[in-house]
């Protein structure tokens, strides 16, 4: 028989025991040998046993073999396993597989019982491996449930920002089809308006012939002619709409167009003070020269518009890197971008028509006194360049709308 004495006295829950109980404990222990992945006893299973591990290791489980198992603990030489059955005598709470190859004492059930009913000191050791046992497991335990809130954390909230992402996607989707309608229709309308339209056009141009240029009749078809040719700008703006880009692309200076702009504008417009900072670096960006300048001149004509009093429109450029977070809200590309920003002083956006205003034939204006299409207009030109719009809303403070357009640094 082999002299495990040495190995039990070293033992941390034995080495305060006298020699003669070491030497009642090694004379009632057998040693066995397991391979890696052996079992050495399932949960549920009669407790017989207990165990000093010699050498190598076991991994204690609950619910092993199913895949909500979970692994409660590690356990190496000296440590021991199996005593709580056979103190409670029910049956074992957990499965021990052999970690690596493994070398054991074991105790027999009656041996066991015998040995610590005959020796308090022996009994305190023992009680002092289910301590250690149980604080293991529970330290385990416990690393577990952080584990698994920490994980169910980041599941929450991926869906959320999945749900989120996909609302996002749901609303542009439905927003695109609403514009895909009302563009086939306005489409087809303002095509059968500018026919009827070249018609009175061309009778009255034939009429006006006939007419003596000092009669009342003559300046009254001249205010006809204006007025078709308005109503035939009013069509040519329906079709770019329902068109969108088409036109020569070529790379636009940002900055030079915004000043020529704004310098035209702010002559025309009594009360209007306008505000302009520019990156000097700025980006250029690829675009049709006339559509860009429409976009400008239509947003200074909203902003004007919300100030009847006067006030302040500020006309900003930057440079901005687009990572992808910020690419999913836009919508826009990764990279590079330059950002327009219009800010005016005037009563701002309300919050019941703020998802409405780039809708094509909305208005807040009076009936005749606004088409409804400058703002749609804007975000087609600007969603055309794989750009986006968005508003910034200050509730007394006036009103911010960002452009972005890919840049090219």
């Amino acid at each position: 028989m082999k002299d495990y004495y040495q190995f039990l006295k070293a033992v941390y829950f034995l080495d305060a025991l006298p020699d003669s109980d070491i030497r009642r404990i090694e004379a009632v222990c057998r040693e066995t040998r397991f391979a890696p992945g052996d079992v050495i006893f399932y949960e549920g299973d009669v407790g017989d046993l207990f165990y000093i591990i010699l050498e190598g290791n076991v991994e204690v489980w609950k619910d092993y073999g199913e895949q909500r198992g979970d692994r409660l603990a590690i356990c190496g030489a000296g440590c021991s396993f199996g005593e709580l059955a056979l103190i409670d005598d029910g049956p074992r709470s957990a499965t021990v597989v052999a970690g690596t190859s493994l070398r054991v004492l074991s105790i027999q059930k009656d041996d066991f019982n015998r040995i610590i009913s005959g020796s308090a000191a022996i009994s305190i050791s023992i009680m002092k491996s289910v301590s250690n046992m149980v604080r293991k497991q529970t330290e385990s335990f416990v690393r577990h449930l952080r584990l698994g809130k920490h994980r169910l954390q980041r599941t929450c909230t991926r869906l959320s920002r999945e749900m989120e992402e996909r609302k996002t996607l749901e609303a542009r989707l439905q927003q695109a089809r609403k514009m895909e309608a009302i563009g086939s229709l306005a489409g087809g309308i303002a095509h059968d308006v500018n026919n009827l339209l070249q018609g009175i056009q061309g009778n009255t141009s034939l009429i006006l012939l006939e007419t003596d240029p000092d009669s009342s009749e003559y300046q009254r078809l001249r205010n006809i002619e204006q007025y078709v040719e308005a109503g035939g700008a009013l069509t040519r703006r329906i079709l770019r709409f329902v068109k969108g880009a088409g036109a020569k692309v070529t790379s636009v200076d940002v900055n030079a167009l915004l000043s020529q702009v704004a310098d035209q504008f702010g002559r025309r417009k009594k009360g209007l003070h306008i505000r302009q900072a520019y990156d000097e670096d700025l980006f250029s960006v690829r675009a049709n020269n006339g559509e860009i300048e429409q976009v400008v001149r239509e947003l200074c004509t909203n902003a004007w518009e919300s100030m009847p009093g006067g006030g302040t429109l500020t006309l900003e450029t930057r440079n901005v890197i687009i990572d992808e977070a910020q690419a999913l809200k836009m919508p826009l590309c990764p990279g590079p971008h330059v950002c327009i920003s219009f800010s005016d002083t005037g009563h701002g956006v309300d919050d019941a028509i703020r998802h409405r205003i780039f809708d094509p034939f909305f208005t807040t204006k009076e009936m005749g006194n606004g088409s409804g299409l400058g703002l749609a207009l804007v975000y087609n030109i600007v969603k055309n360049y794989g750009g986006a719009i968005c508003l910034d809303d200050r509730k007394e403070e006036g009103a911010t709308f960002n452009i972005y357009l890919p840049g090219l640094s």
